[in-house]
Parts: structure tokens; sequence; C-alpha cells
């Protein structure tokens, strides 16, 4: 199904394949891979070179820079104009805010897309090598070819740390931290669509490596909520990631919190017939109603 899927979006336009090659190809790397370890076997022998991933995901179309600076500025009026729909569990300060730094970073990419050379495409490029965890193409393109790590993603403006964490790519990861001052002042900015912060995404995709790394340099873990309330515990319990929970009580996270719904993890693992999850989060429920 997942090939279909892919196979389909082929026939659209280079744009249209762009917005959705990113999507499919990194996430199908990872669905194919015989072990968890990221290491060099993980990325794409083919991408040797800059112009490489350029072909890759079709960013060399006439159009492509305008239809990426145009998608930018769509999603700040998405955020601006859809917050009773959409963005419902934010305040108006919260709102307000992530309105205000969404708008920011769309208008550097905006600059960035709108330059005759191939800034903006470069800077683009990262934030792809990073989905694909391949290392070397990320320090060519930080290193080689200027590429600015504190733009993120185009849409939603993710950040680069929030990306390589939520695909468990720890090399690229690790680099992003040690050597992006740029990227690694971001450790815990959360992401202005949804408050979606890097601990979060980690926690949610079970990537225990990539948690342990940013705890490592210095991640807010305890505390930490998306808008809707839902804490990395929530996440961590809709995919079933017991080790991940374990590993989060560990590091003072209520597990038993609820999001502005009302719904704990147990309930979110109960709903996605997480079982074994279920168990273990019930026990908690159980010592602390015996305590309280």
């Amino acid at each position: 199904m997942w090939q279909r899927k892919s196979s389909h979006f082929q026939t659209a336009s280079d744009f249209v394949k762009h917005v959705f090659s990113w999507r499919y190809i990194s996430h199908m790397k990872m669905m194919m891979a015989e072990t968890t370890v990221d290491d060099a076997s993980t990325e794409d022998e083919c991408l040797v070179t800059v112009d490489d991933i350029f072909d890759k995901y079709y960013m060399r179309e006439p159009g492509f820079k305008p239809q990426m600076r145009a998608f930018a500025q769509f999603s700040v009026g998405l955020m601006r104009d859809n917050r009773a729909t959409w963005f419902a569990f934010m305040s108006d300060h919260e709102h307000a805010a992530a309105v205000a730094e969404l708008s920011a970073r769309a208008a550097r990419l905006v600059d960035a897309l709108g330059r005759d050379d191939d800034a903006g495409l470069v800077s683009h490029a990262l934030a792809l090598a990073v989905a694909e965890g391949h290392l070397p193409l990320v320090r060519l393109l930080v290193e080689g070819r200027g590429a600015d790590p504190s733009l993120g993603m185009g849409w939603g403006m993710v950040t680069l740390v929030d990306y390589a964490a939520g695909k468990g790519h720890v090399r690229v990861l690790r680099y992003l931290l040690e050597r992006c001052p740029a990227a690694a002042r971001e450790l815990n900015r959360p992401s202005s669509m949804r408050g979606i912060t890097a601990v979060d995404r980690a926690a949610k995709c079970g990537a225990l490596d990539a948690l342990e790394v940013l705890v490592e340099f210095g991640a807010d873990v305890a505390g930490v909520a998306r808008f809707n309330g839902q804490t990395p515990a929530h996440g961590a319990a809709m995919g079933g990631h017991l080790e991940v929970l374990r590993a989060l009580r560990r590091l003072g996270v209520d597990l038993l919190a609820t999001d502005k719904a009302g719904k704990t993890a147990a309930d979110y693992a109960r709903f996605y017939f997480q079982t074994e999850t279920v168990a273990y989060l019930a026990g908690l429920e159980e010592e602390a109603s015996l305590r309280g």
C-alpha cells in the first residue's frame, strides 16, 4: 500500500511530488530497515552531491521556489485564520505568540527562496537530508554550502532537531547539537503549529536513543506539553513504546497526567490496543489509587 501511494504521487506535478516524496521516501527507508541502529547503512548511497538531493526531491522545477514561498506564507495564514478549528486548545496568548514566531520564520524562508542563488534551496535540502538521516550530506550542506540549520522545514516550521529526533536519526541529531549552534539553540523550542518539542517527537516515535541524546544536551522533559495538553507520555503510549515510558518516568514525567480533553496516556494506549502498555500504565494508576 505504501508503494502504491508512492507510485500515485509520482504521476503528479513536480511540486506535488516534492511535497509528498520527502515524507514517503524517508519513512519508507525506516520501515524497510532490518535494524533500529542508526548507522551509515541507512544512508542512500546515491546521494553524494547537493545536486543529487535536488534531483531526488524535484527541486529544480522552474516554479519550485515561488511555490515553496507561497506554501510558507500559507502556513502563516492557516495559523492566523483558523484558530477556532485547528488550534482551539491554544490560549489567546499562545496563539498570538505562535503566529508571530511562525511569521518571522516564514519571512526568513521567503527571503532566502527569493534570492537569485541557491541559498533557499540549499537550506531546504538540509531539512530533507536530516529527514533521511544522511549525515555526510548534512555535513556537506552545512559546512560546504552554508545551509542555514535554523530555518527548519518550510511548512509548520518544524526545527531540524525535532526532525532528527522524531525519526530516530541519532548521528544527525548529535551533529546538529554539537556543531550547529543555531540548531542547538532550538533544543526546547516547540513547533509553531502544534507546540510539539523534539522530546515529544522522540517519545512518540519510540526513539529512546534520540531521547537520551536530547536529555544529554539539556532538553526539558518534565513539564513539557503540546498546546492540547498532551505530554510525551501520551505520544509514547499511542505507539506502545514501553521502554520510552519507563525512561520518561525516571526523568520525572507524570505518566498519569491528563491532556486538555481529560484523557490520560493509558486512555490512548487502550484506544490504540497497546496491550502491554495498558497493563504497565494501569499498574501505575492502581499504585496511585492505593496511595491516595
